[in-house]
Formats: C-alpha cells, sequence, structure tokens
C-alpha cells in the first residue's frame, strides 16, 4: 500500500474523483493528503474527507490567491479545528516565478497562516518557488514545523530546513532528465523525506503527456529507490523486493489528532516519525509516547506495523 501526502483532489481538476481513488486503488494507494489552495477549494477539500474515508486534508490559501480572504480562511480553519480529517495548513507559502508584484500581500498572508498553525498547533504545507530566503525567514518567525512540499532548492537549504523540524517533499520532478533532486536527497536522511504527487500537476517521467493522479505514487519510490539504492522513500506498505530479496518496508499512518506518522522498517532497524507532534523514535521494535496522551507503536517481526 502507498501514501499520497499530497494531491489535489477537487473538481477544479478532476471530473470523476471517484474514478481517481479507484485507479489509486488498484495501484495500492491505501490514503491521500488533498490540500486546499484558496477558501473555495478548502470548503470542497473539507467535504472530500467527509465523503472518502481515506482522504484527509490540508487547508490553507495558496500564493497565488493570496488575495482570497484571511477572514474566511480563519473562520474555516476554527470551524474544522476538531474535525479528525484535518492533518495541516496548507498549501501555504510564497511563489515569487508568477507573483513577485504581489510579494508583500504574499509575506502577509503566509505568515498570518503560520500564525494560525503556531496557535492551532498543526504542521503546514509549504510552497515556496523562487523564494527559498523569504519562505524561510518567515518560517522562523513561528514555533511550526511540517513538509517543504515539491522540494527544489539545494542540499544546504534542505538541511537547515531539516533543522527546522520540516521533512522534504519529493515528487515526479526528481523523474525529469534534467532534474538534480534525486543527487541532493541521496544525502537526505531517509526519515525525513516523503512522497508526494501534487496531482494533478508534475506527472513523472514517463507518463508526463498525462494528467498527474495519486496512481503514480509508486513510480515516483520506484524510480528513487533505483536511483539511490536507499529503498522505497516515504509511503510503502508492502515489501519492497529488488533482486529478489526483500529490502525495506514503509508504513505512513495517520493517526490520532492532527498527526501524520511514519514508520519505516529498514532490515532489522526502524524509525517513527510523528510529522506534526515532533515525536521520533528509533528502534527495532517498541512504542512512542503520543503528546495528547495516546500510544502509537509498531513492531517489525515481519516488518514495521503502525496503529491507527
Amino acid at each position: 500500500m502507498l501514501i499520497d501526502t499530497h494531491c489535489h483532489l477537487t473538481n477544479e481538476f478532476f471530473q470523476d474523483i471517484d474514478k481517481i481513488i479507484e485507479n489509486a486503488k488498484n495501484n495500492g494507494v491505501k490514503r491521500y493528503i488533498s490540500a486546499s489552495d484558496s477558501v473555495l477549494s478548502a470548503r470542497e477539500t473539507i467535504l472530500l474527507g467527509q465523503k472518502y474515508e481515506d482522504v484527509y486534508i490540508a487547508l490553507g490559501i495558496h500564493p497565488e490567491n493570496c488575495f482570497d480572504s484571511l477572514e474566511e480562511m480563519t473562520k474555516i480553519l476554527e470551524e474544522n479545528w476538531n474535525n479528525p480529517k484535518l492533518v495541516a495548513i496548507g498549501e501555504i507559502g510564497l511563489d515569487y516565478y508568477y507573483g513577485k508584484e504581489n510579494k508583500q500581500r504574499q509575506i502577509e498572508v503566509f505568515e498570518y497562516q503560520l500564525s494560525l498553525a503556531e496557535k492551532y498547533k498543526l504542521p503546514v504545507v509549504v510552497h515556496s518557488r523562487e523564494a527559498t530566503l523569504d519562505t524561510i525567514n518567515s518560517i522562523k518567525k513561528y514555533n511550526v514545523k511540517g513538509v517543504m512540499h515539491c522540494f527544489s532548492g539545494s542540499l544546504e537549504t534542505a538541511r537547515e530546513l531539516i533543522n527546522m523540524g520540516f521533512f522534504i517533499g519529493v515528487g515526479g520532478v526528481t523523474t525529469f532528465k534534467n532534474s538534480k533532486i534525486d543527487q541532493i536527497i541521496k544525502d537526505i536522511p531517509l526519515e525525513k523525506i516523503v512522497l508526494e504527487t501534487d496531482a494533478p500537476f508534475l506527472t513523472p517521467d514517463p507518463y508526463r503527456k498525462f494528467k498527474n493522479e495519486p496512481k503514480y505514487i509508486r513510480i515516483i519510490a520506484e524510480y528513487l529507490a533505483e536511483e539511490s539504492k536507499k529503498g522505497f522513500y516515504g509511503a510503502i506498505v508492502d515489501d519492497v523486493v529488488q533482486g529478489g530479496k526483500r529490502t525495506a518496508q514503509v508504513n505512513v499512518s495517520i493517526t490520532n489528532k492532527n498527526t501524520v506518522s511514519v514508520v519505516i522498517a529498514n532490515g532489522e532497524d526502524a524509525v517513527w516519525v510523528e510529522f506534526g507532534a515532533g515525536v521520533y523514535h528509533n528502534g527495532a521494535s517498541g512504542s512512542s509516547p503520543h503528546p495528547k496522551g495516546g500510544e502509537l507503536g509498531f513492531t517489525i517481526g515481519g516488518y514495521g506495523k503502525g496503529k491507527g
């Protein structure tokens, strides 16, 4: 099984969402985090989470929609604080490639949403394009953690983000002919990487002529496994077999309140990462106390299995 940690499953992009989810399930995809990019898509994303058992949600205003109402988004977040499907604030951030003329407004909207994430103790899903320095400077003003979505920066930037409590989101771009991301992530700790499609955008090779879907998450994982020789990243819960040898298993689950947990079993070792709660557990078997009172555990006799 697989999880797509970042996609956009609204009707703006897909006319038959039932079919998209069916396609994904037929390719071993178990769960999805669908991110909003505007007030309008946030409302629809909430409905998606209600309709589909395996769809979890992130709510936020993308920099391209920075003139959306912050008051409306605040109201939506307040109304959904107890929504068990809400796992992050996102997709938020800065984009100077298309909207540099709105730079100050983007920063204001981004930092306002970072403040909400800090207030509600939610992780953030951050978009940053040609705005690395401003993005990092804004994040540093708040006590937040999360994922740097569709990472395209340097190894130095990745390490700085990891030190700030962030995971590195890797998607279809890494399969592109001129991409160097696969070379960079070889030097990033395995437990700090999560996989995402960003569907309907950035379809991985060799399917770039098609609209991206969560079903392509396996293509990204297989490519990275081959290129990096580190095993599958971020999202597998079935056995990984290479050259006839079982090499790794990854289990991503969403457990308790607003926590995305990742179990990675590779050989005799396992790591448990809770994105959002900030708990890190490393060992062959055991459990990790949840800061809000629950318990998260895993065993790896035959490999890692998360509860929840």
